[in-house]
């Protein structure tokens, strides 16, 4: 008779097998996660802490000919560069997973029989909760969530049910993105300009579900409360047709209510796009009071992105202090208009495989800027319309774990623990950080492009 698997000998296998080195696991979605190094930091009360550096010392003296070349001079009095410390909330992340005794039974306590399904369960955690940190990087705490859409693309079958279609705008779609969210649940909120409520949140009674994705037509198949998708539908028809927007956000990244409740703190934490874009208060700083910590925004006219107008956007940051090799992240849809200009004809070609191969194009084009070197990667998860100009050296990961399968609370060997209410046992992973990029004030956001090649 086989012995029955113990929490024990499931925790062992799992240490023994997996550990808490994770890397290996990490899918080649996560291209910023890769890009920016974690570095383990302690929180000071509910926030991680970094030293920005925002102005220069300024207090210099000139004495020449003037003055008379060769005598004593007063010196101007000192001004010093000027430091402060930015306060980054972090996120806390939490996945959870379940095994039941049927399939850890029929393995039979051996672990050539149950490693297999343990892999599958592993493996897809892991590659979810690298999702969701990827999207996170990019758009967490974005004004415009992940996804957008108006009147025109919004339909809520009538009489009012439970289901509704939304198509996403063009330029707010990104494929890769939205093929990995079947199934998963999301807000959804009102503009925050136009809508009068800024950030109201329009499913009031419940998570709105993805139940199906069309990527040929941008199309969401959504189920929720008929109460919800028929608010929805009322807020987009508020002002003219298609003026308005709704826009989409993970399940829980804003804490409110609504409706007429206006969403002030996300739970998310914040990405590219919101530390790239942002004017404000940011991290306990201001970018309105310190010039060097808002970053730049270039607007591509509606039009996709040349080389030409990629140099100029990088012109915004080189005048102020960009003099440094950058990543630009661009969505597939401007990589493939890019491979089809200059840049991708000047692009190296691999001259290192065997004679019976021959390969060509690449992961990445790499050309000299004003800057230094340019290095544009194509990211599924970045949408159609936007372009991130990133020096990489200047960002950061901080927080107190990456992903882990070994939760803060459960000791240091616990993995797996014992279901209380249920047949099974069940596996949590867990992050806990934020993103910091230490000068904003060199880094572009490329809005406003229309990629010729879709989507």
């Amino acid at each position: 008779m086989a012995s029955a698997v113990t929490t024990s000998q499931l925790d062992g296998f799992f240490k023994r097998v997996y550990g808490d080195d994770l890397e290996a696991l990490v899918p080649e979605f996560a291209i910023v996660a890769k890009k920016i190094p974690f570095q383990k930091a302690d929180k000071i009360g509910d926030s991680f802490r970094f030293p920005c550096k925002l102005t220069r010392s300024q207090g210099y003296t000139w004495n020449g000919t003037a003055a008379g070349a060769g005598t004593a001079f007063a010196l101007n009095d000192p001004i010093s560069l000027v430091t402060r410390e930015a306060n980054i909330t972090g996120s806390e992340f939490v996945l959870r997973e379940r095994l039941s005794y049927g399939v850890v039974s029929r393995s039979g306590g051996k672990e050539e029989s149950f490693g297999p399904a343990l892999d599958e369960v592993v493996l897809d955690m892991t590659e979810s909760a690298a999702f969701q940190r990827e999207m996170a990087l990019l758009y967490g705490g974005s004004d415009t969530g992940i996804g957008s859409f108006v009147l025109a693309g919004y339909t809520h079958a009538a009489p009012a049910g439970v289901v509704a279609t939304a198509v996403l705008t063009a330029q707010s779609w990104a494929g890769g993105l939205w093929a990995q969210m079947e199934g998963a649940e999301i807000d959804v909120y009102s503009d925050p300009v136009t809508f009068g409520i800024a950030n109201e949140k329009l499913n009031v009674n419940e998570a709105i579900t993805i139940t199906s994705i069309d990527p040929d037509t941008r199309s969401l198949s959504l189920s929720g409360s008929a109460v919800d998708l028929t608010l929805i539908g009322t807020r987009l028809a508020i002002a003219a047709p298609n003026a308005q927007s709704a826009f989409i956000y993970p399940r829980g990244a804003f804490s409110t209510a609504g409706p007429g409740a206006v969403a002030t703190a996300g739970n998310w934490f914040n990405g590219l796009d919101a530390i790239i874009s942002n004017t404000g208060t940011l991290f306990g700083i201001s970018a309105a009071t310190y010039n060097l910590w808002r970053g730049n925004v270039y607007n591509n006219a509606a039009a996709a992105l040349s080389a030409a107008n990629l140099q100029k956007a990088m012109s915004r940051a080189a005048v102020r202090g960009l003099m440094e090799d950058v990543t630009v992240l661009v969505s597939t849809y401007t990589w493939t208009d890019l491979m089809n200009t200059t840049l991708g004809s000047n692009r190296v070609y691999n001259d290192k495989s065997p004679d019976s191969e021959f390969t060509s194009g690449s992961k990445s084009i790499k050309f000299f800027g004003v800057n230094g070197v340019m290095e544009i990667v194509p990211h599924p998860m970045v949408k159609a319309g936007d372009t991130f100009i990133v020096p990489m050296k200047r960002c950061l990961r901080i927080g107190s774990t990456d992903i882990t399968f070994r939760l803060p609370d459960a000791g240091p060997d616990r993995f797996v623990r014992q279901l209380s209410d249920a047949a099974g046992f069940e596996i949590r992973n867990y992050f806990d950080q934020g993103l910091i990029i230490t000068h904003p004030a060199r880094c572009v956001k490329i809005t406003n492009i229309v990629p010729t090649s879709g989507p």
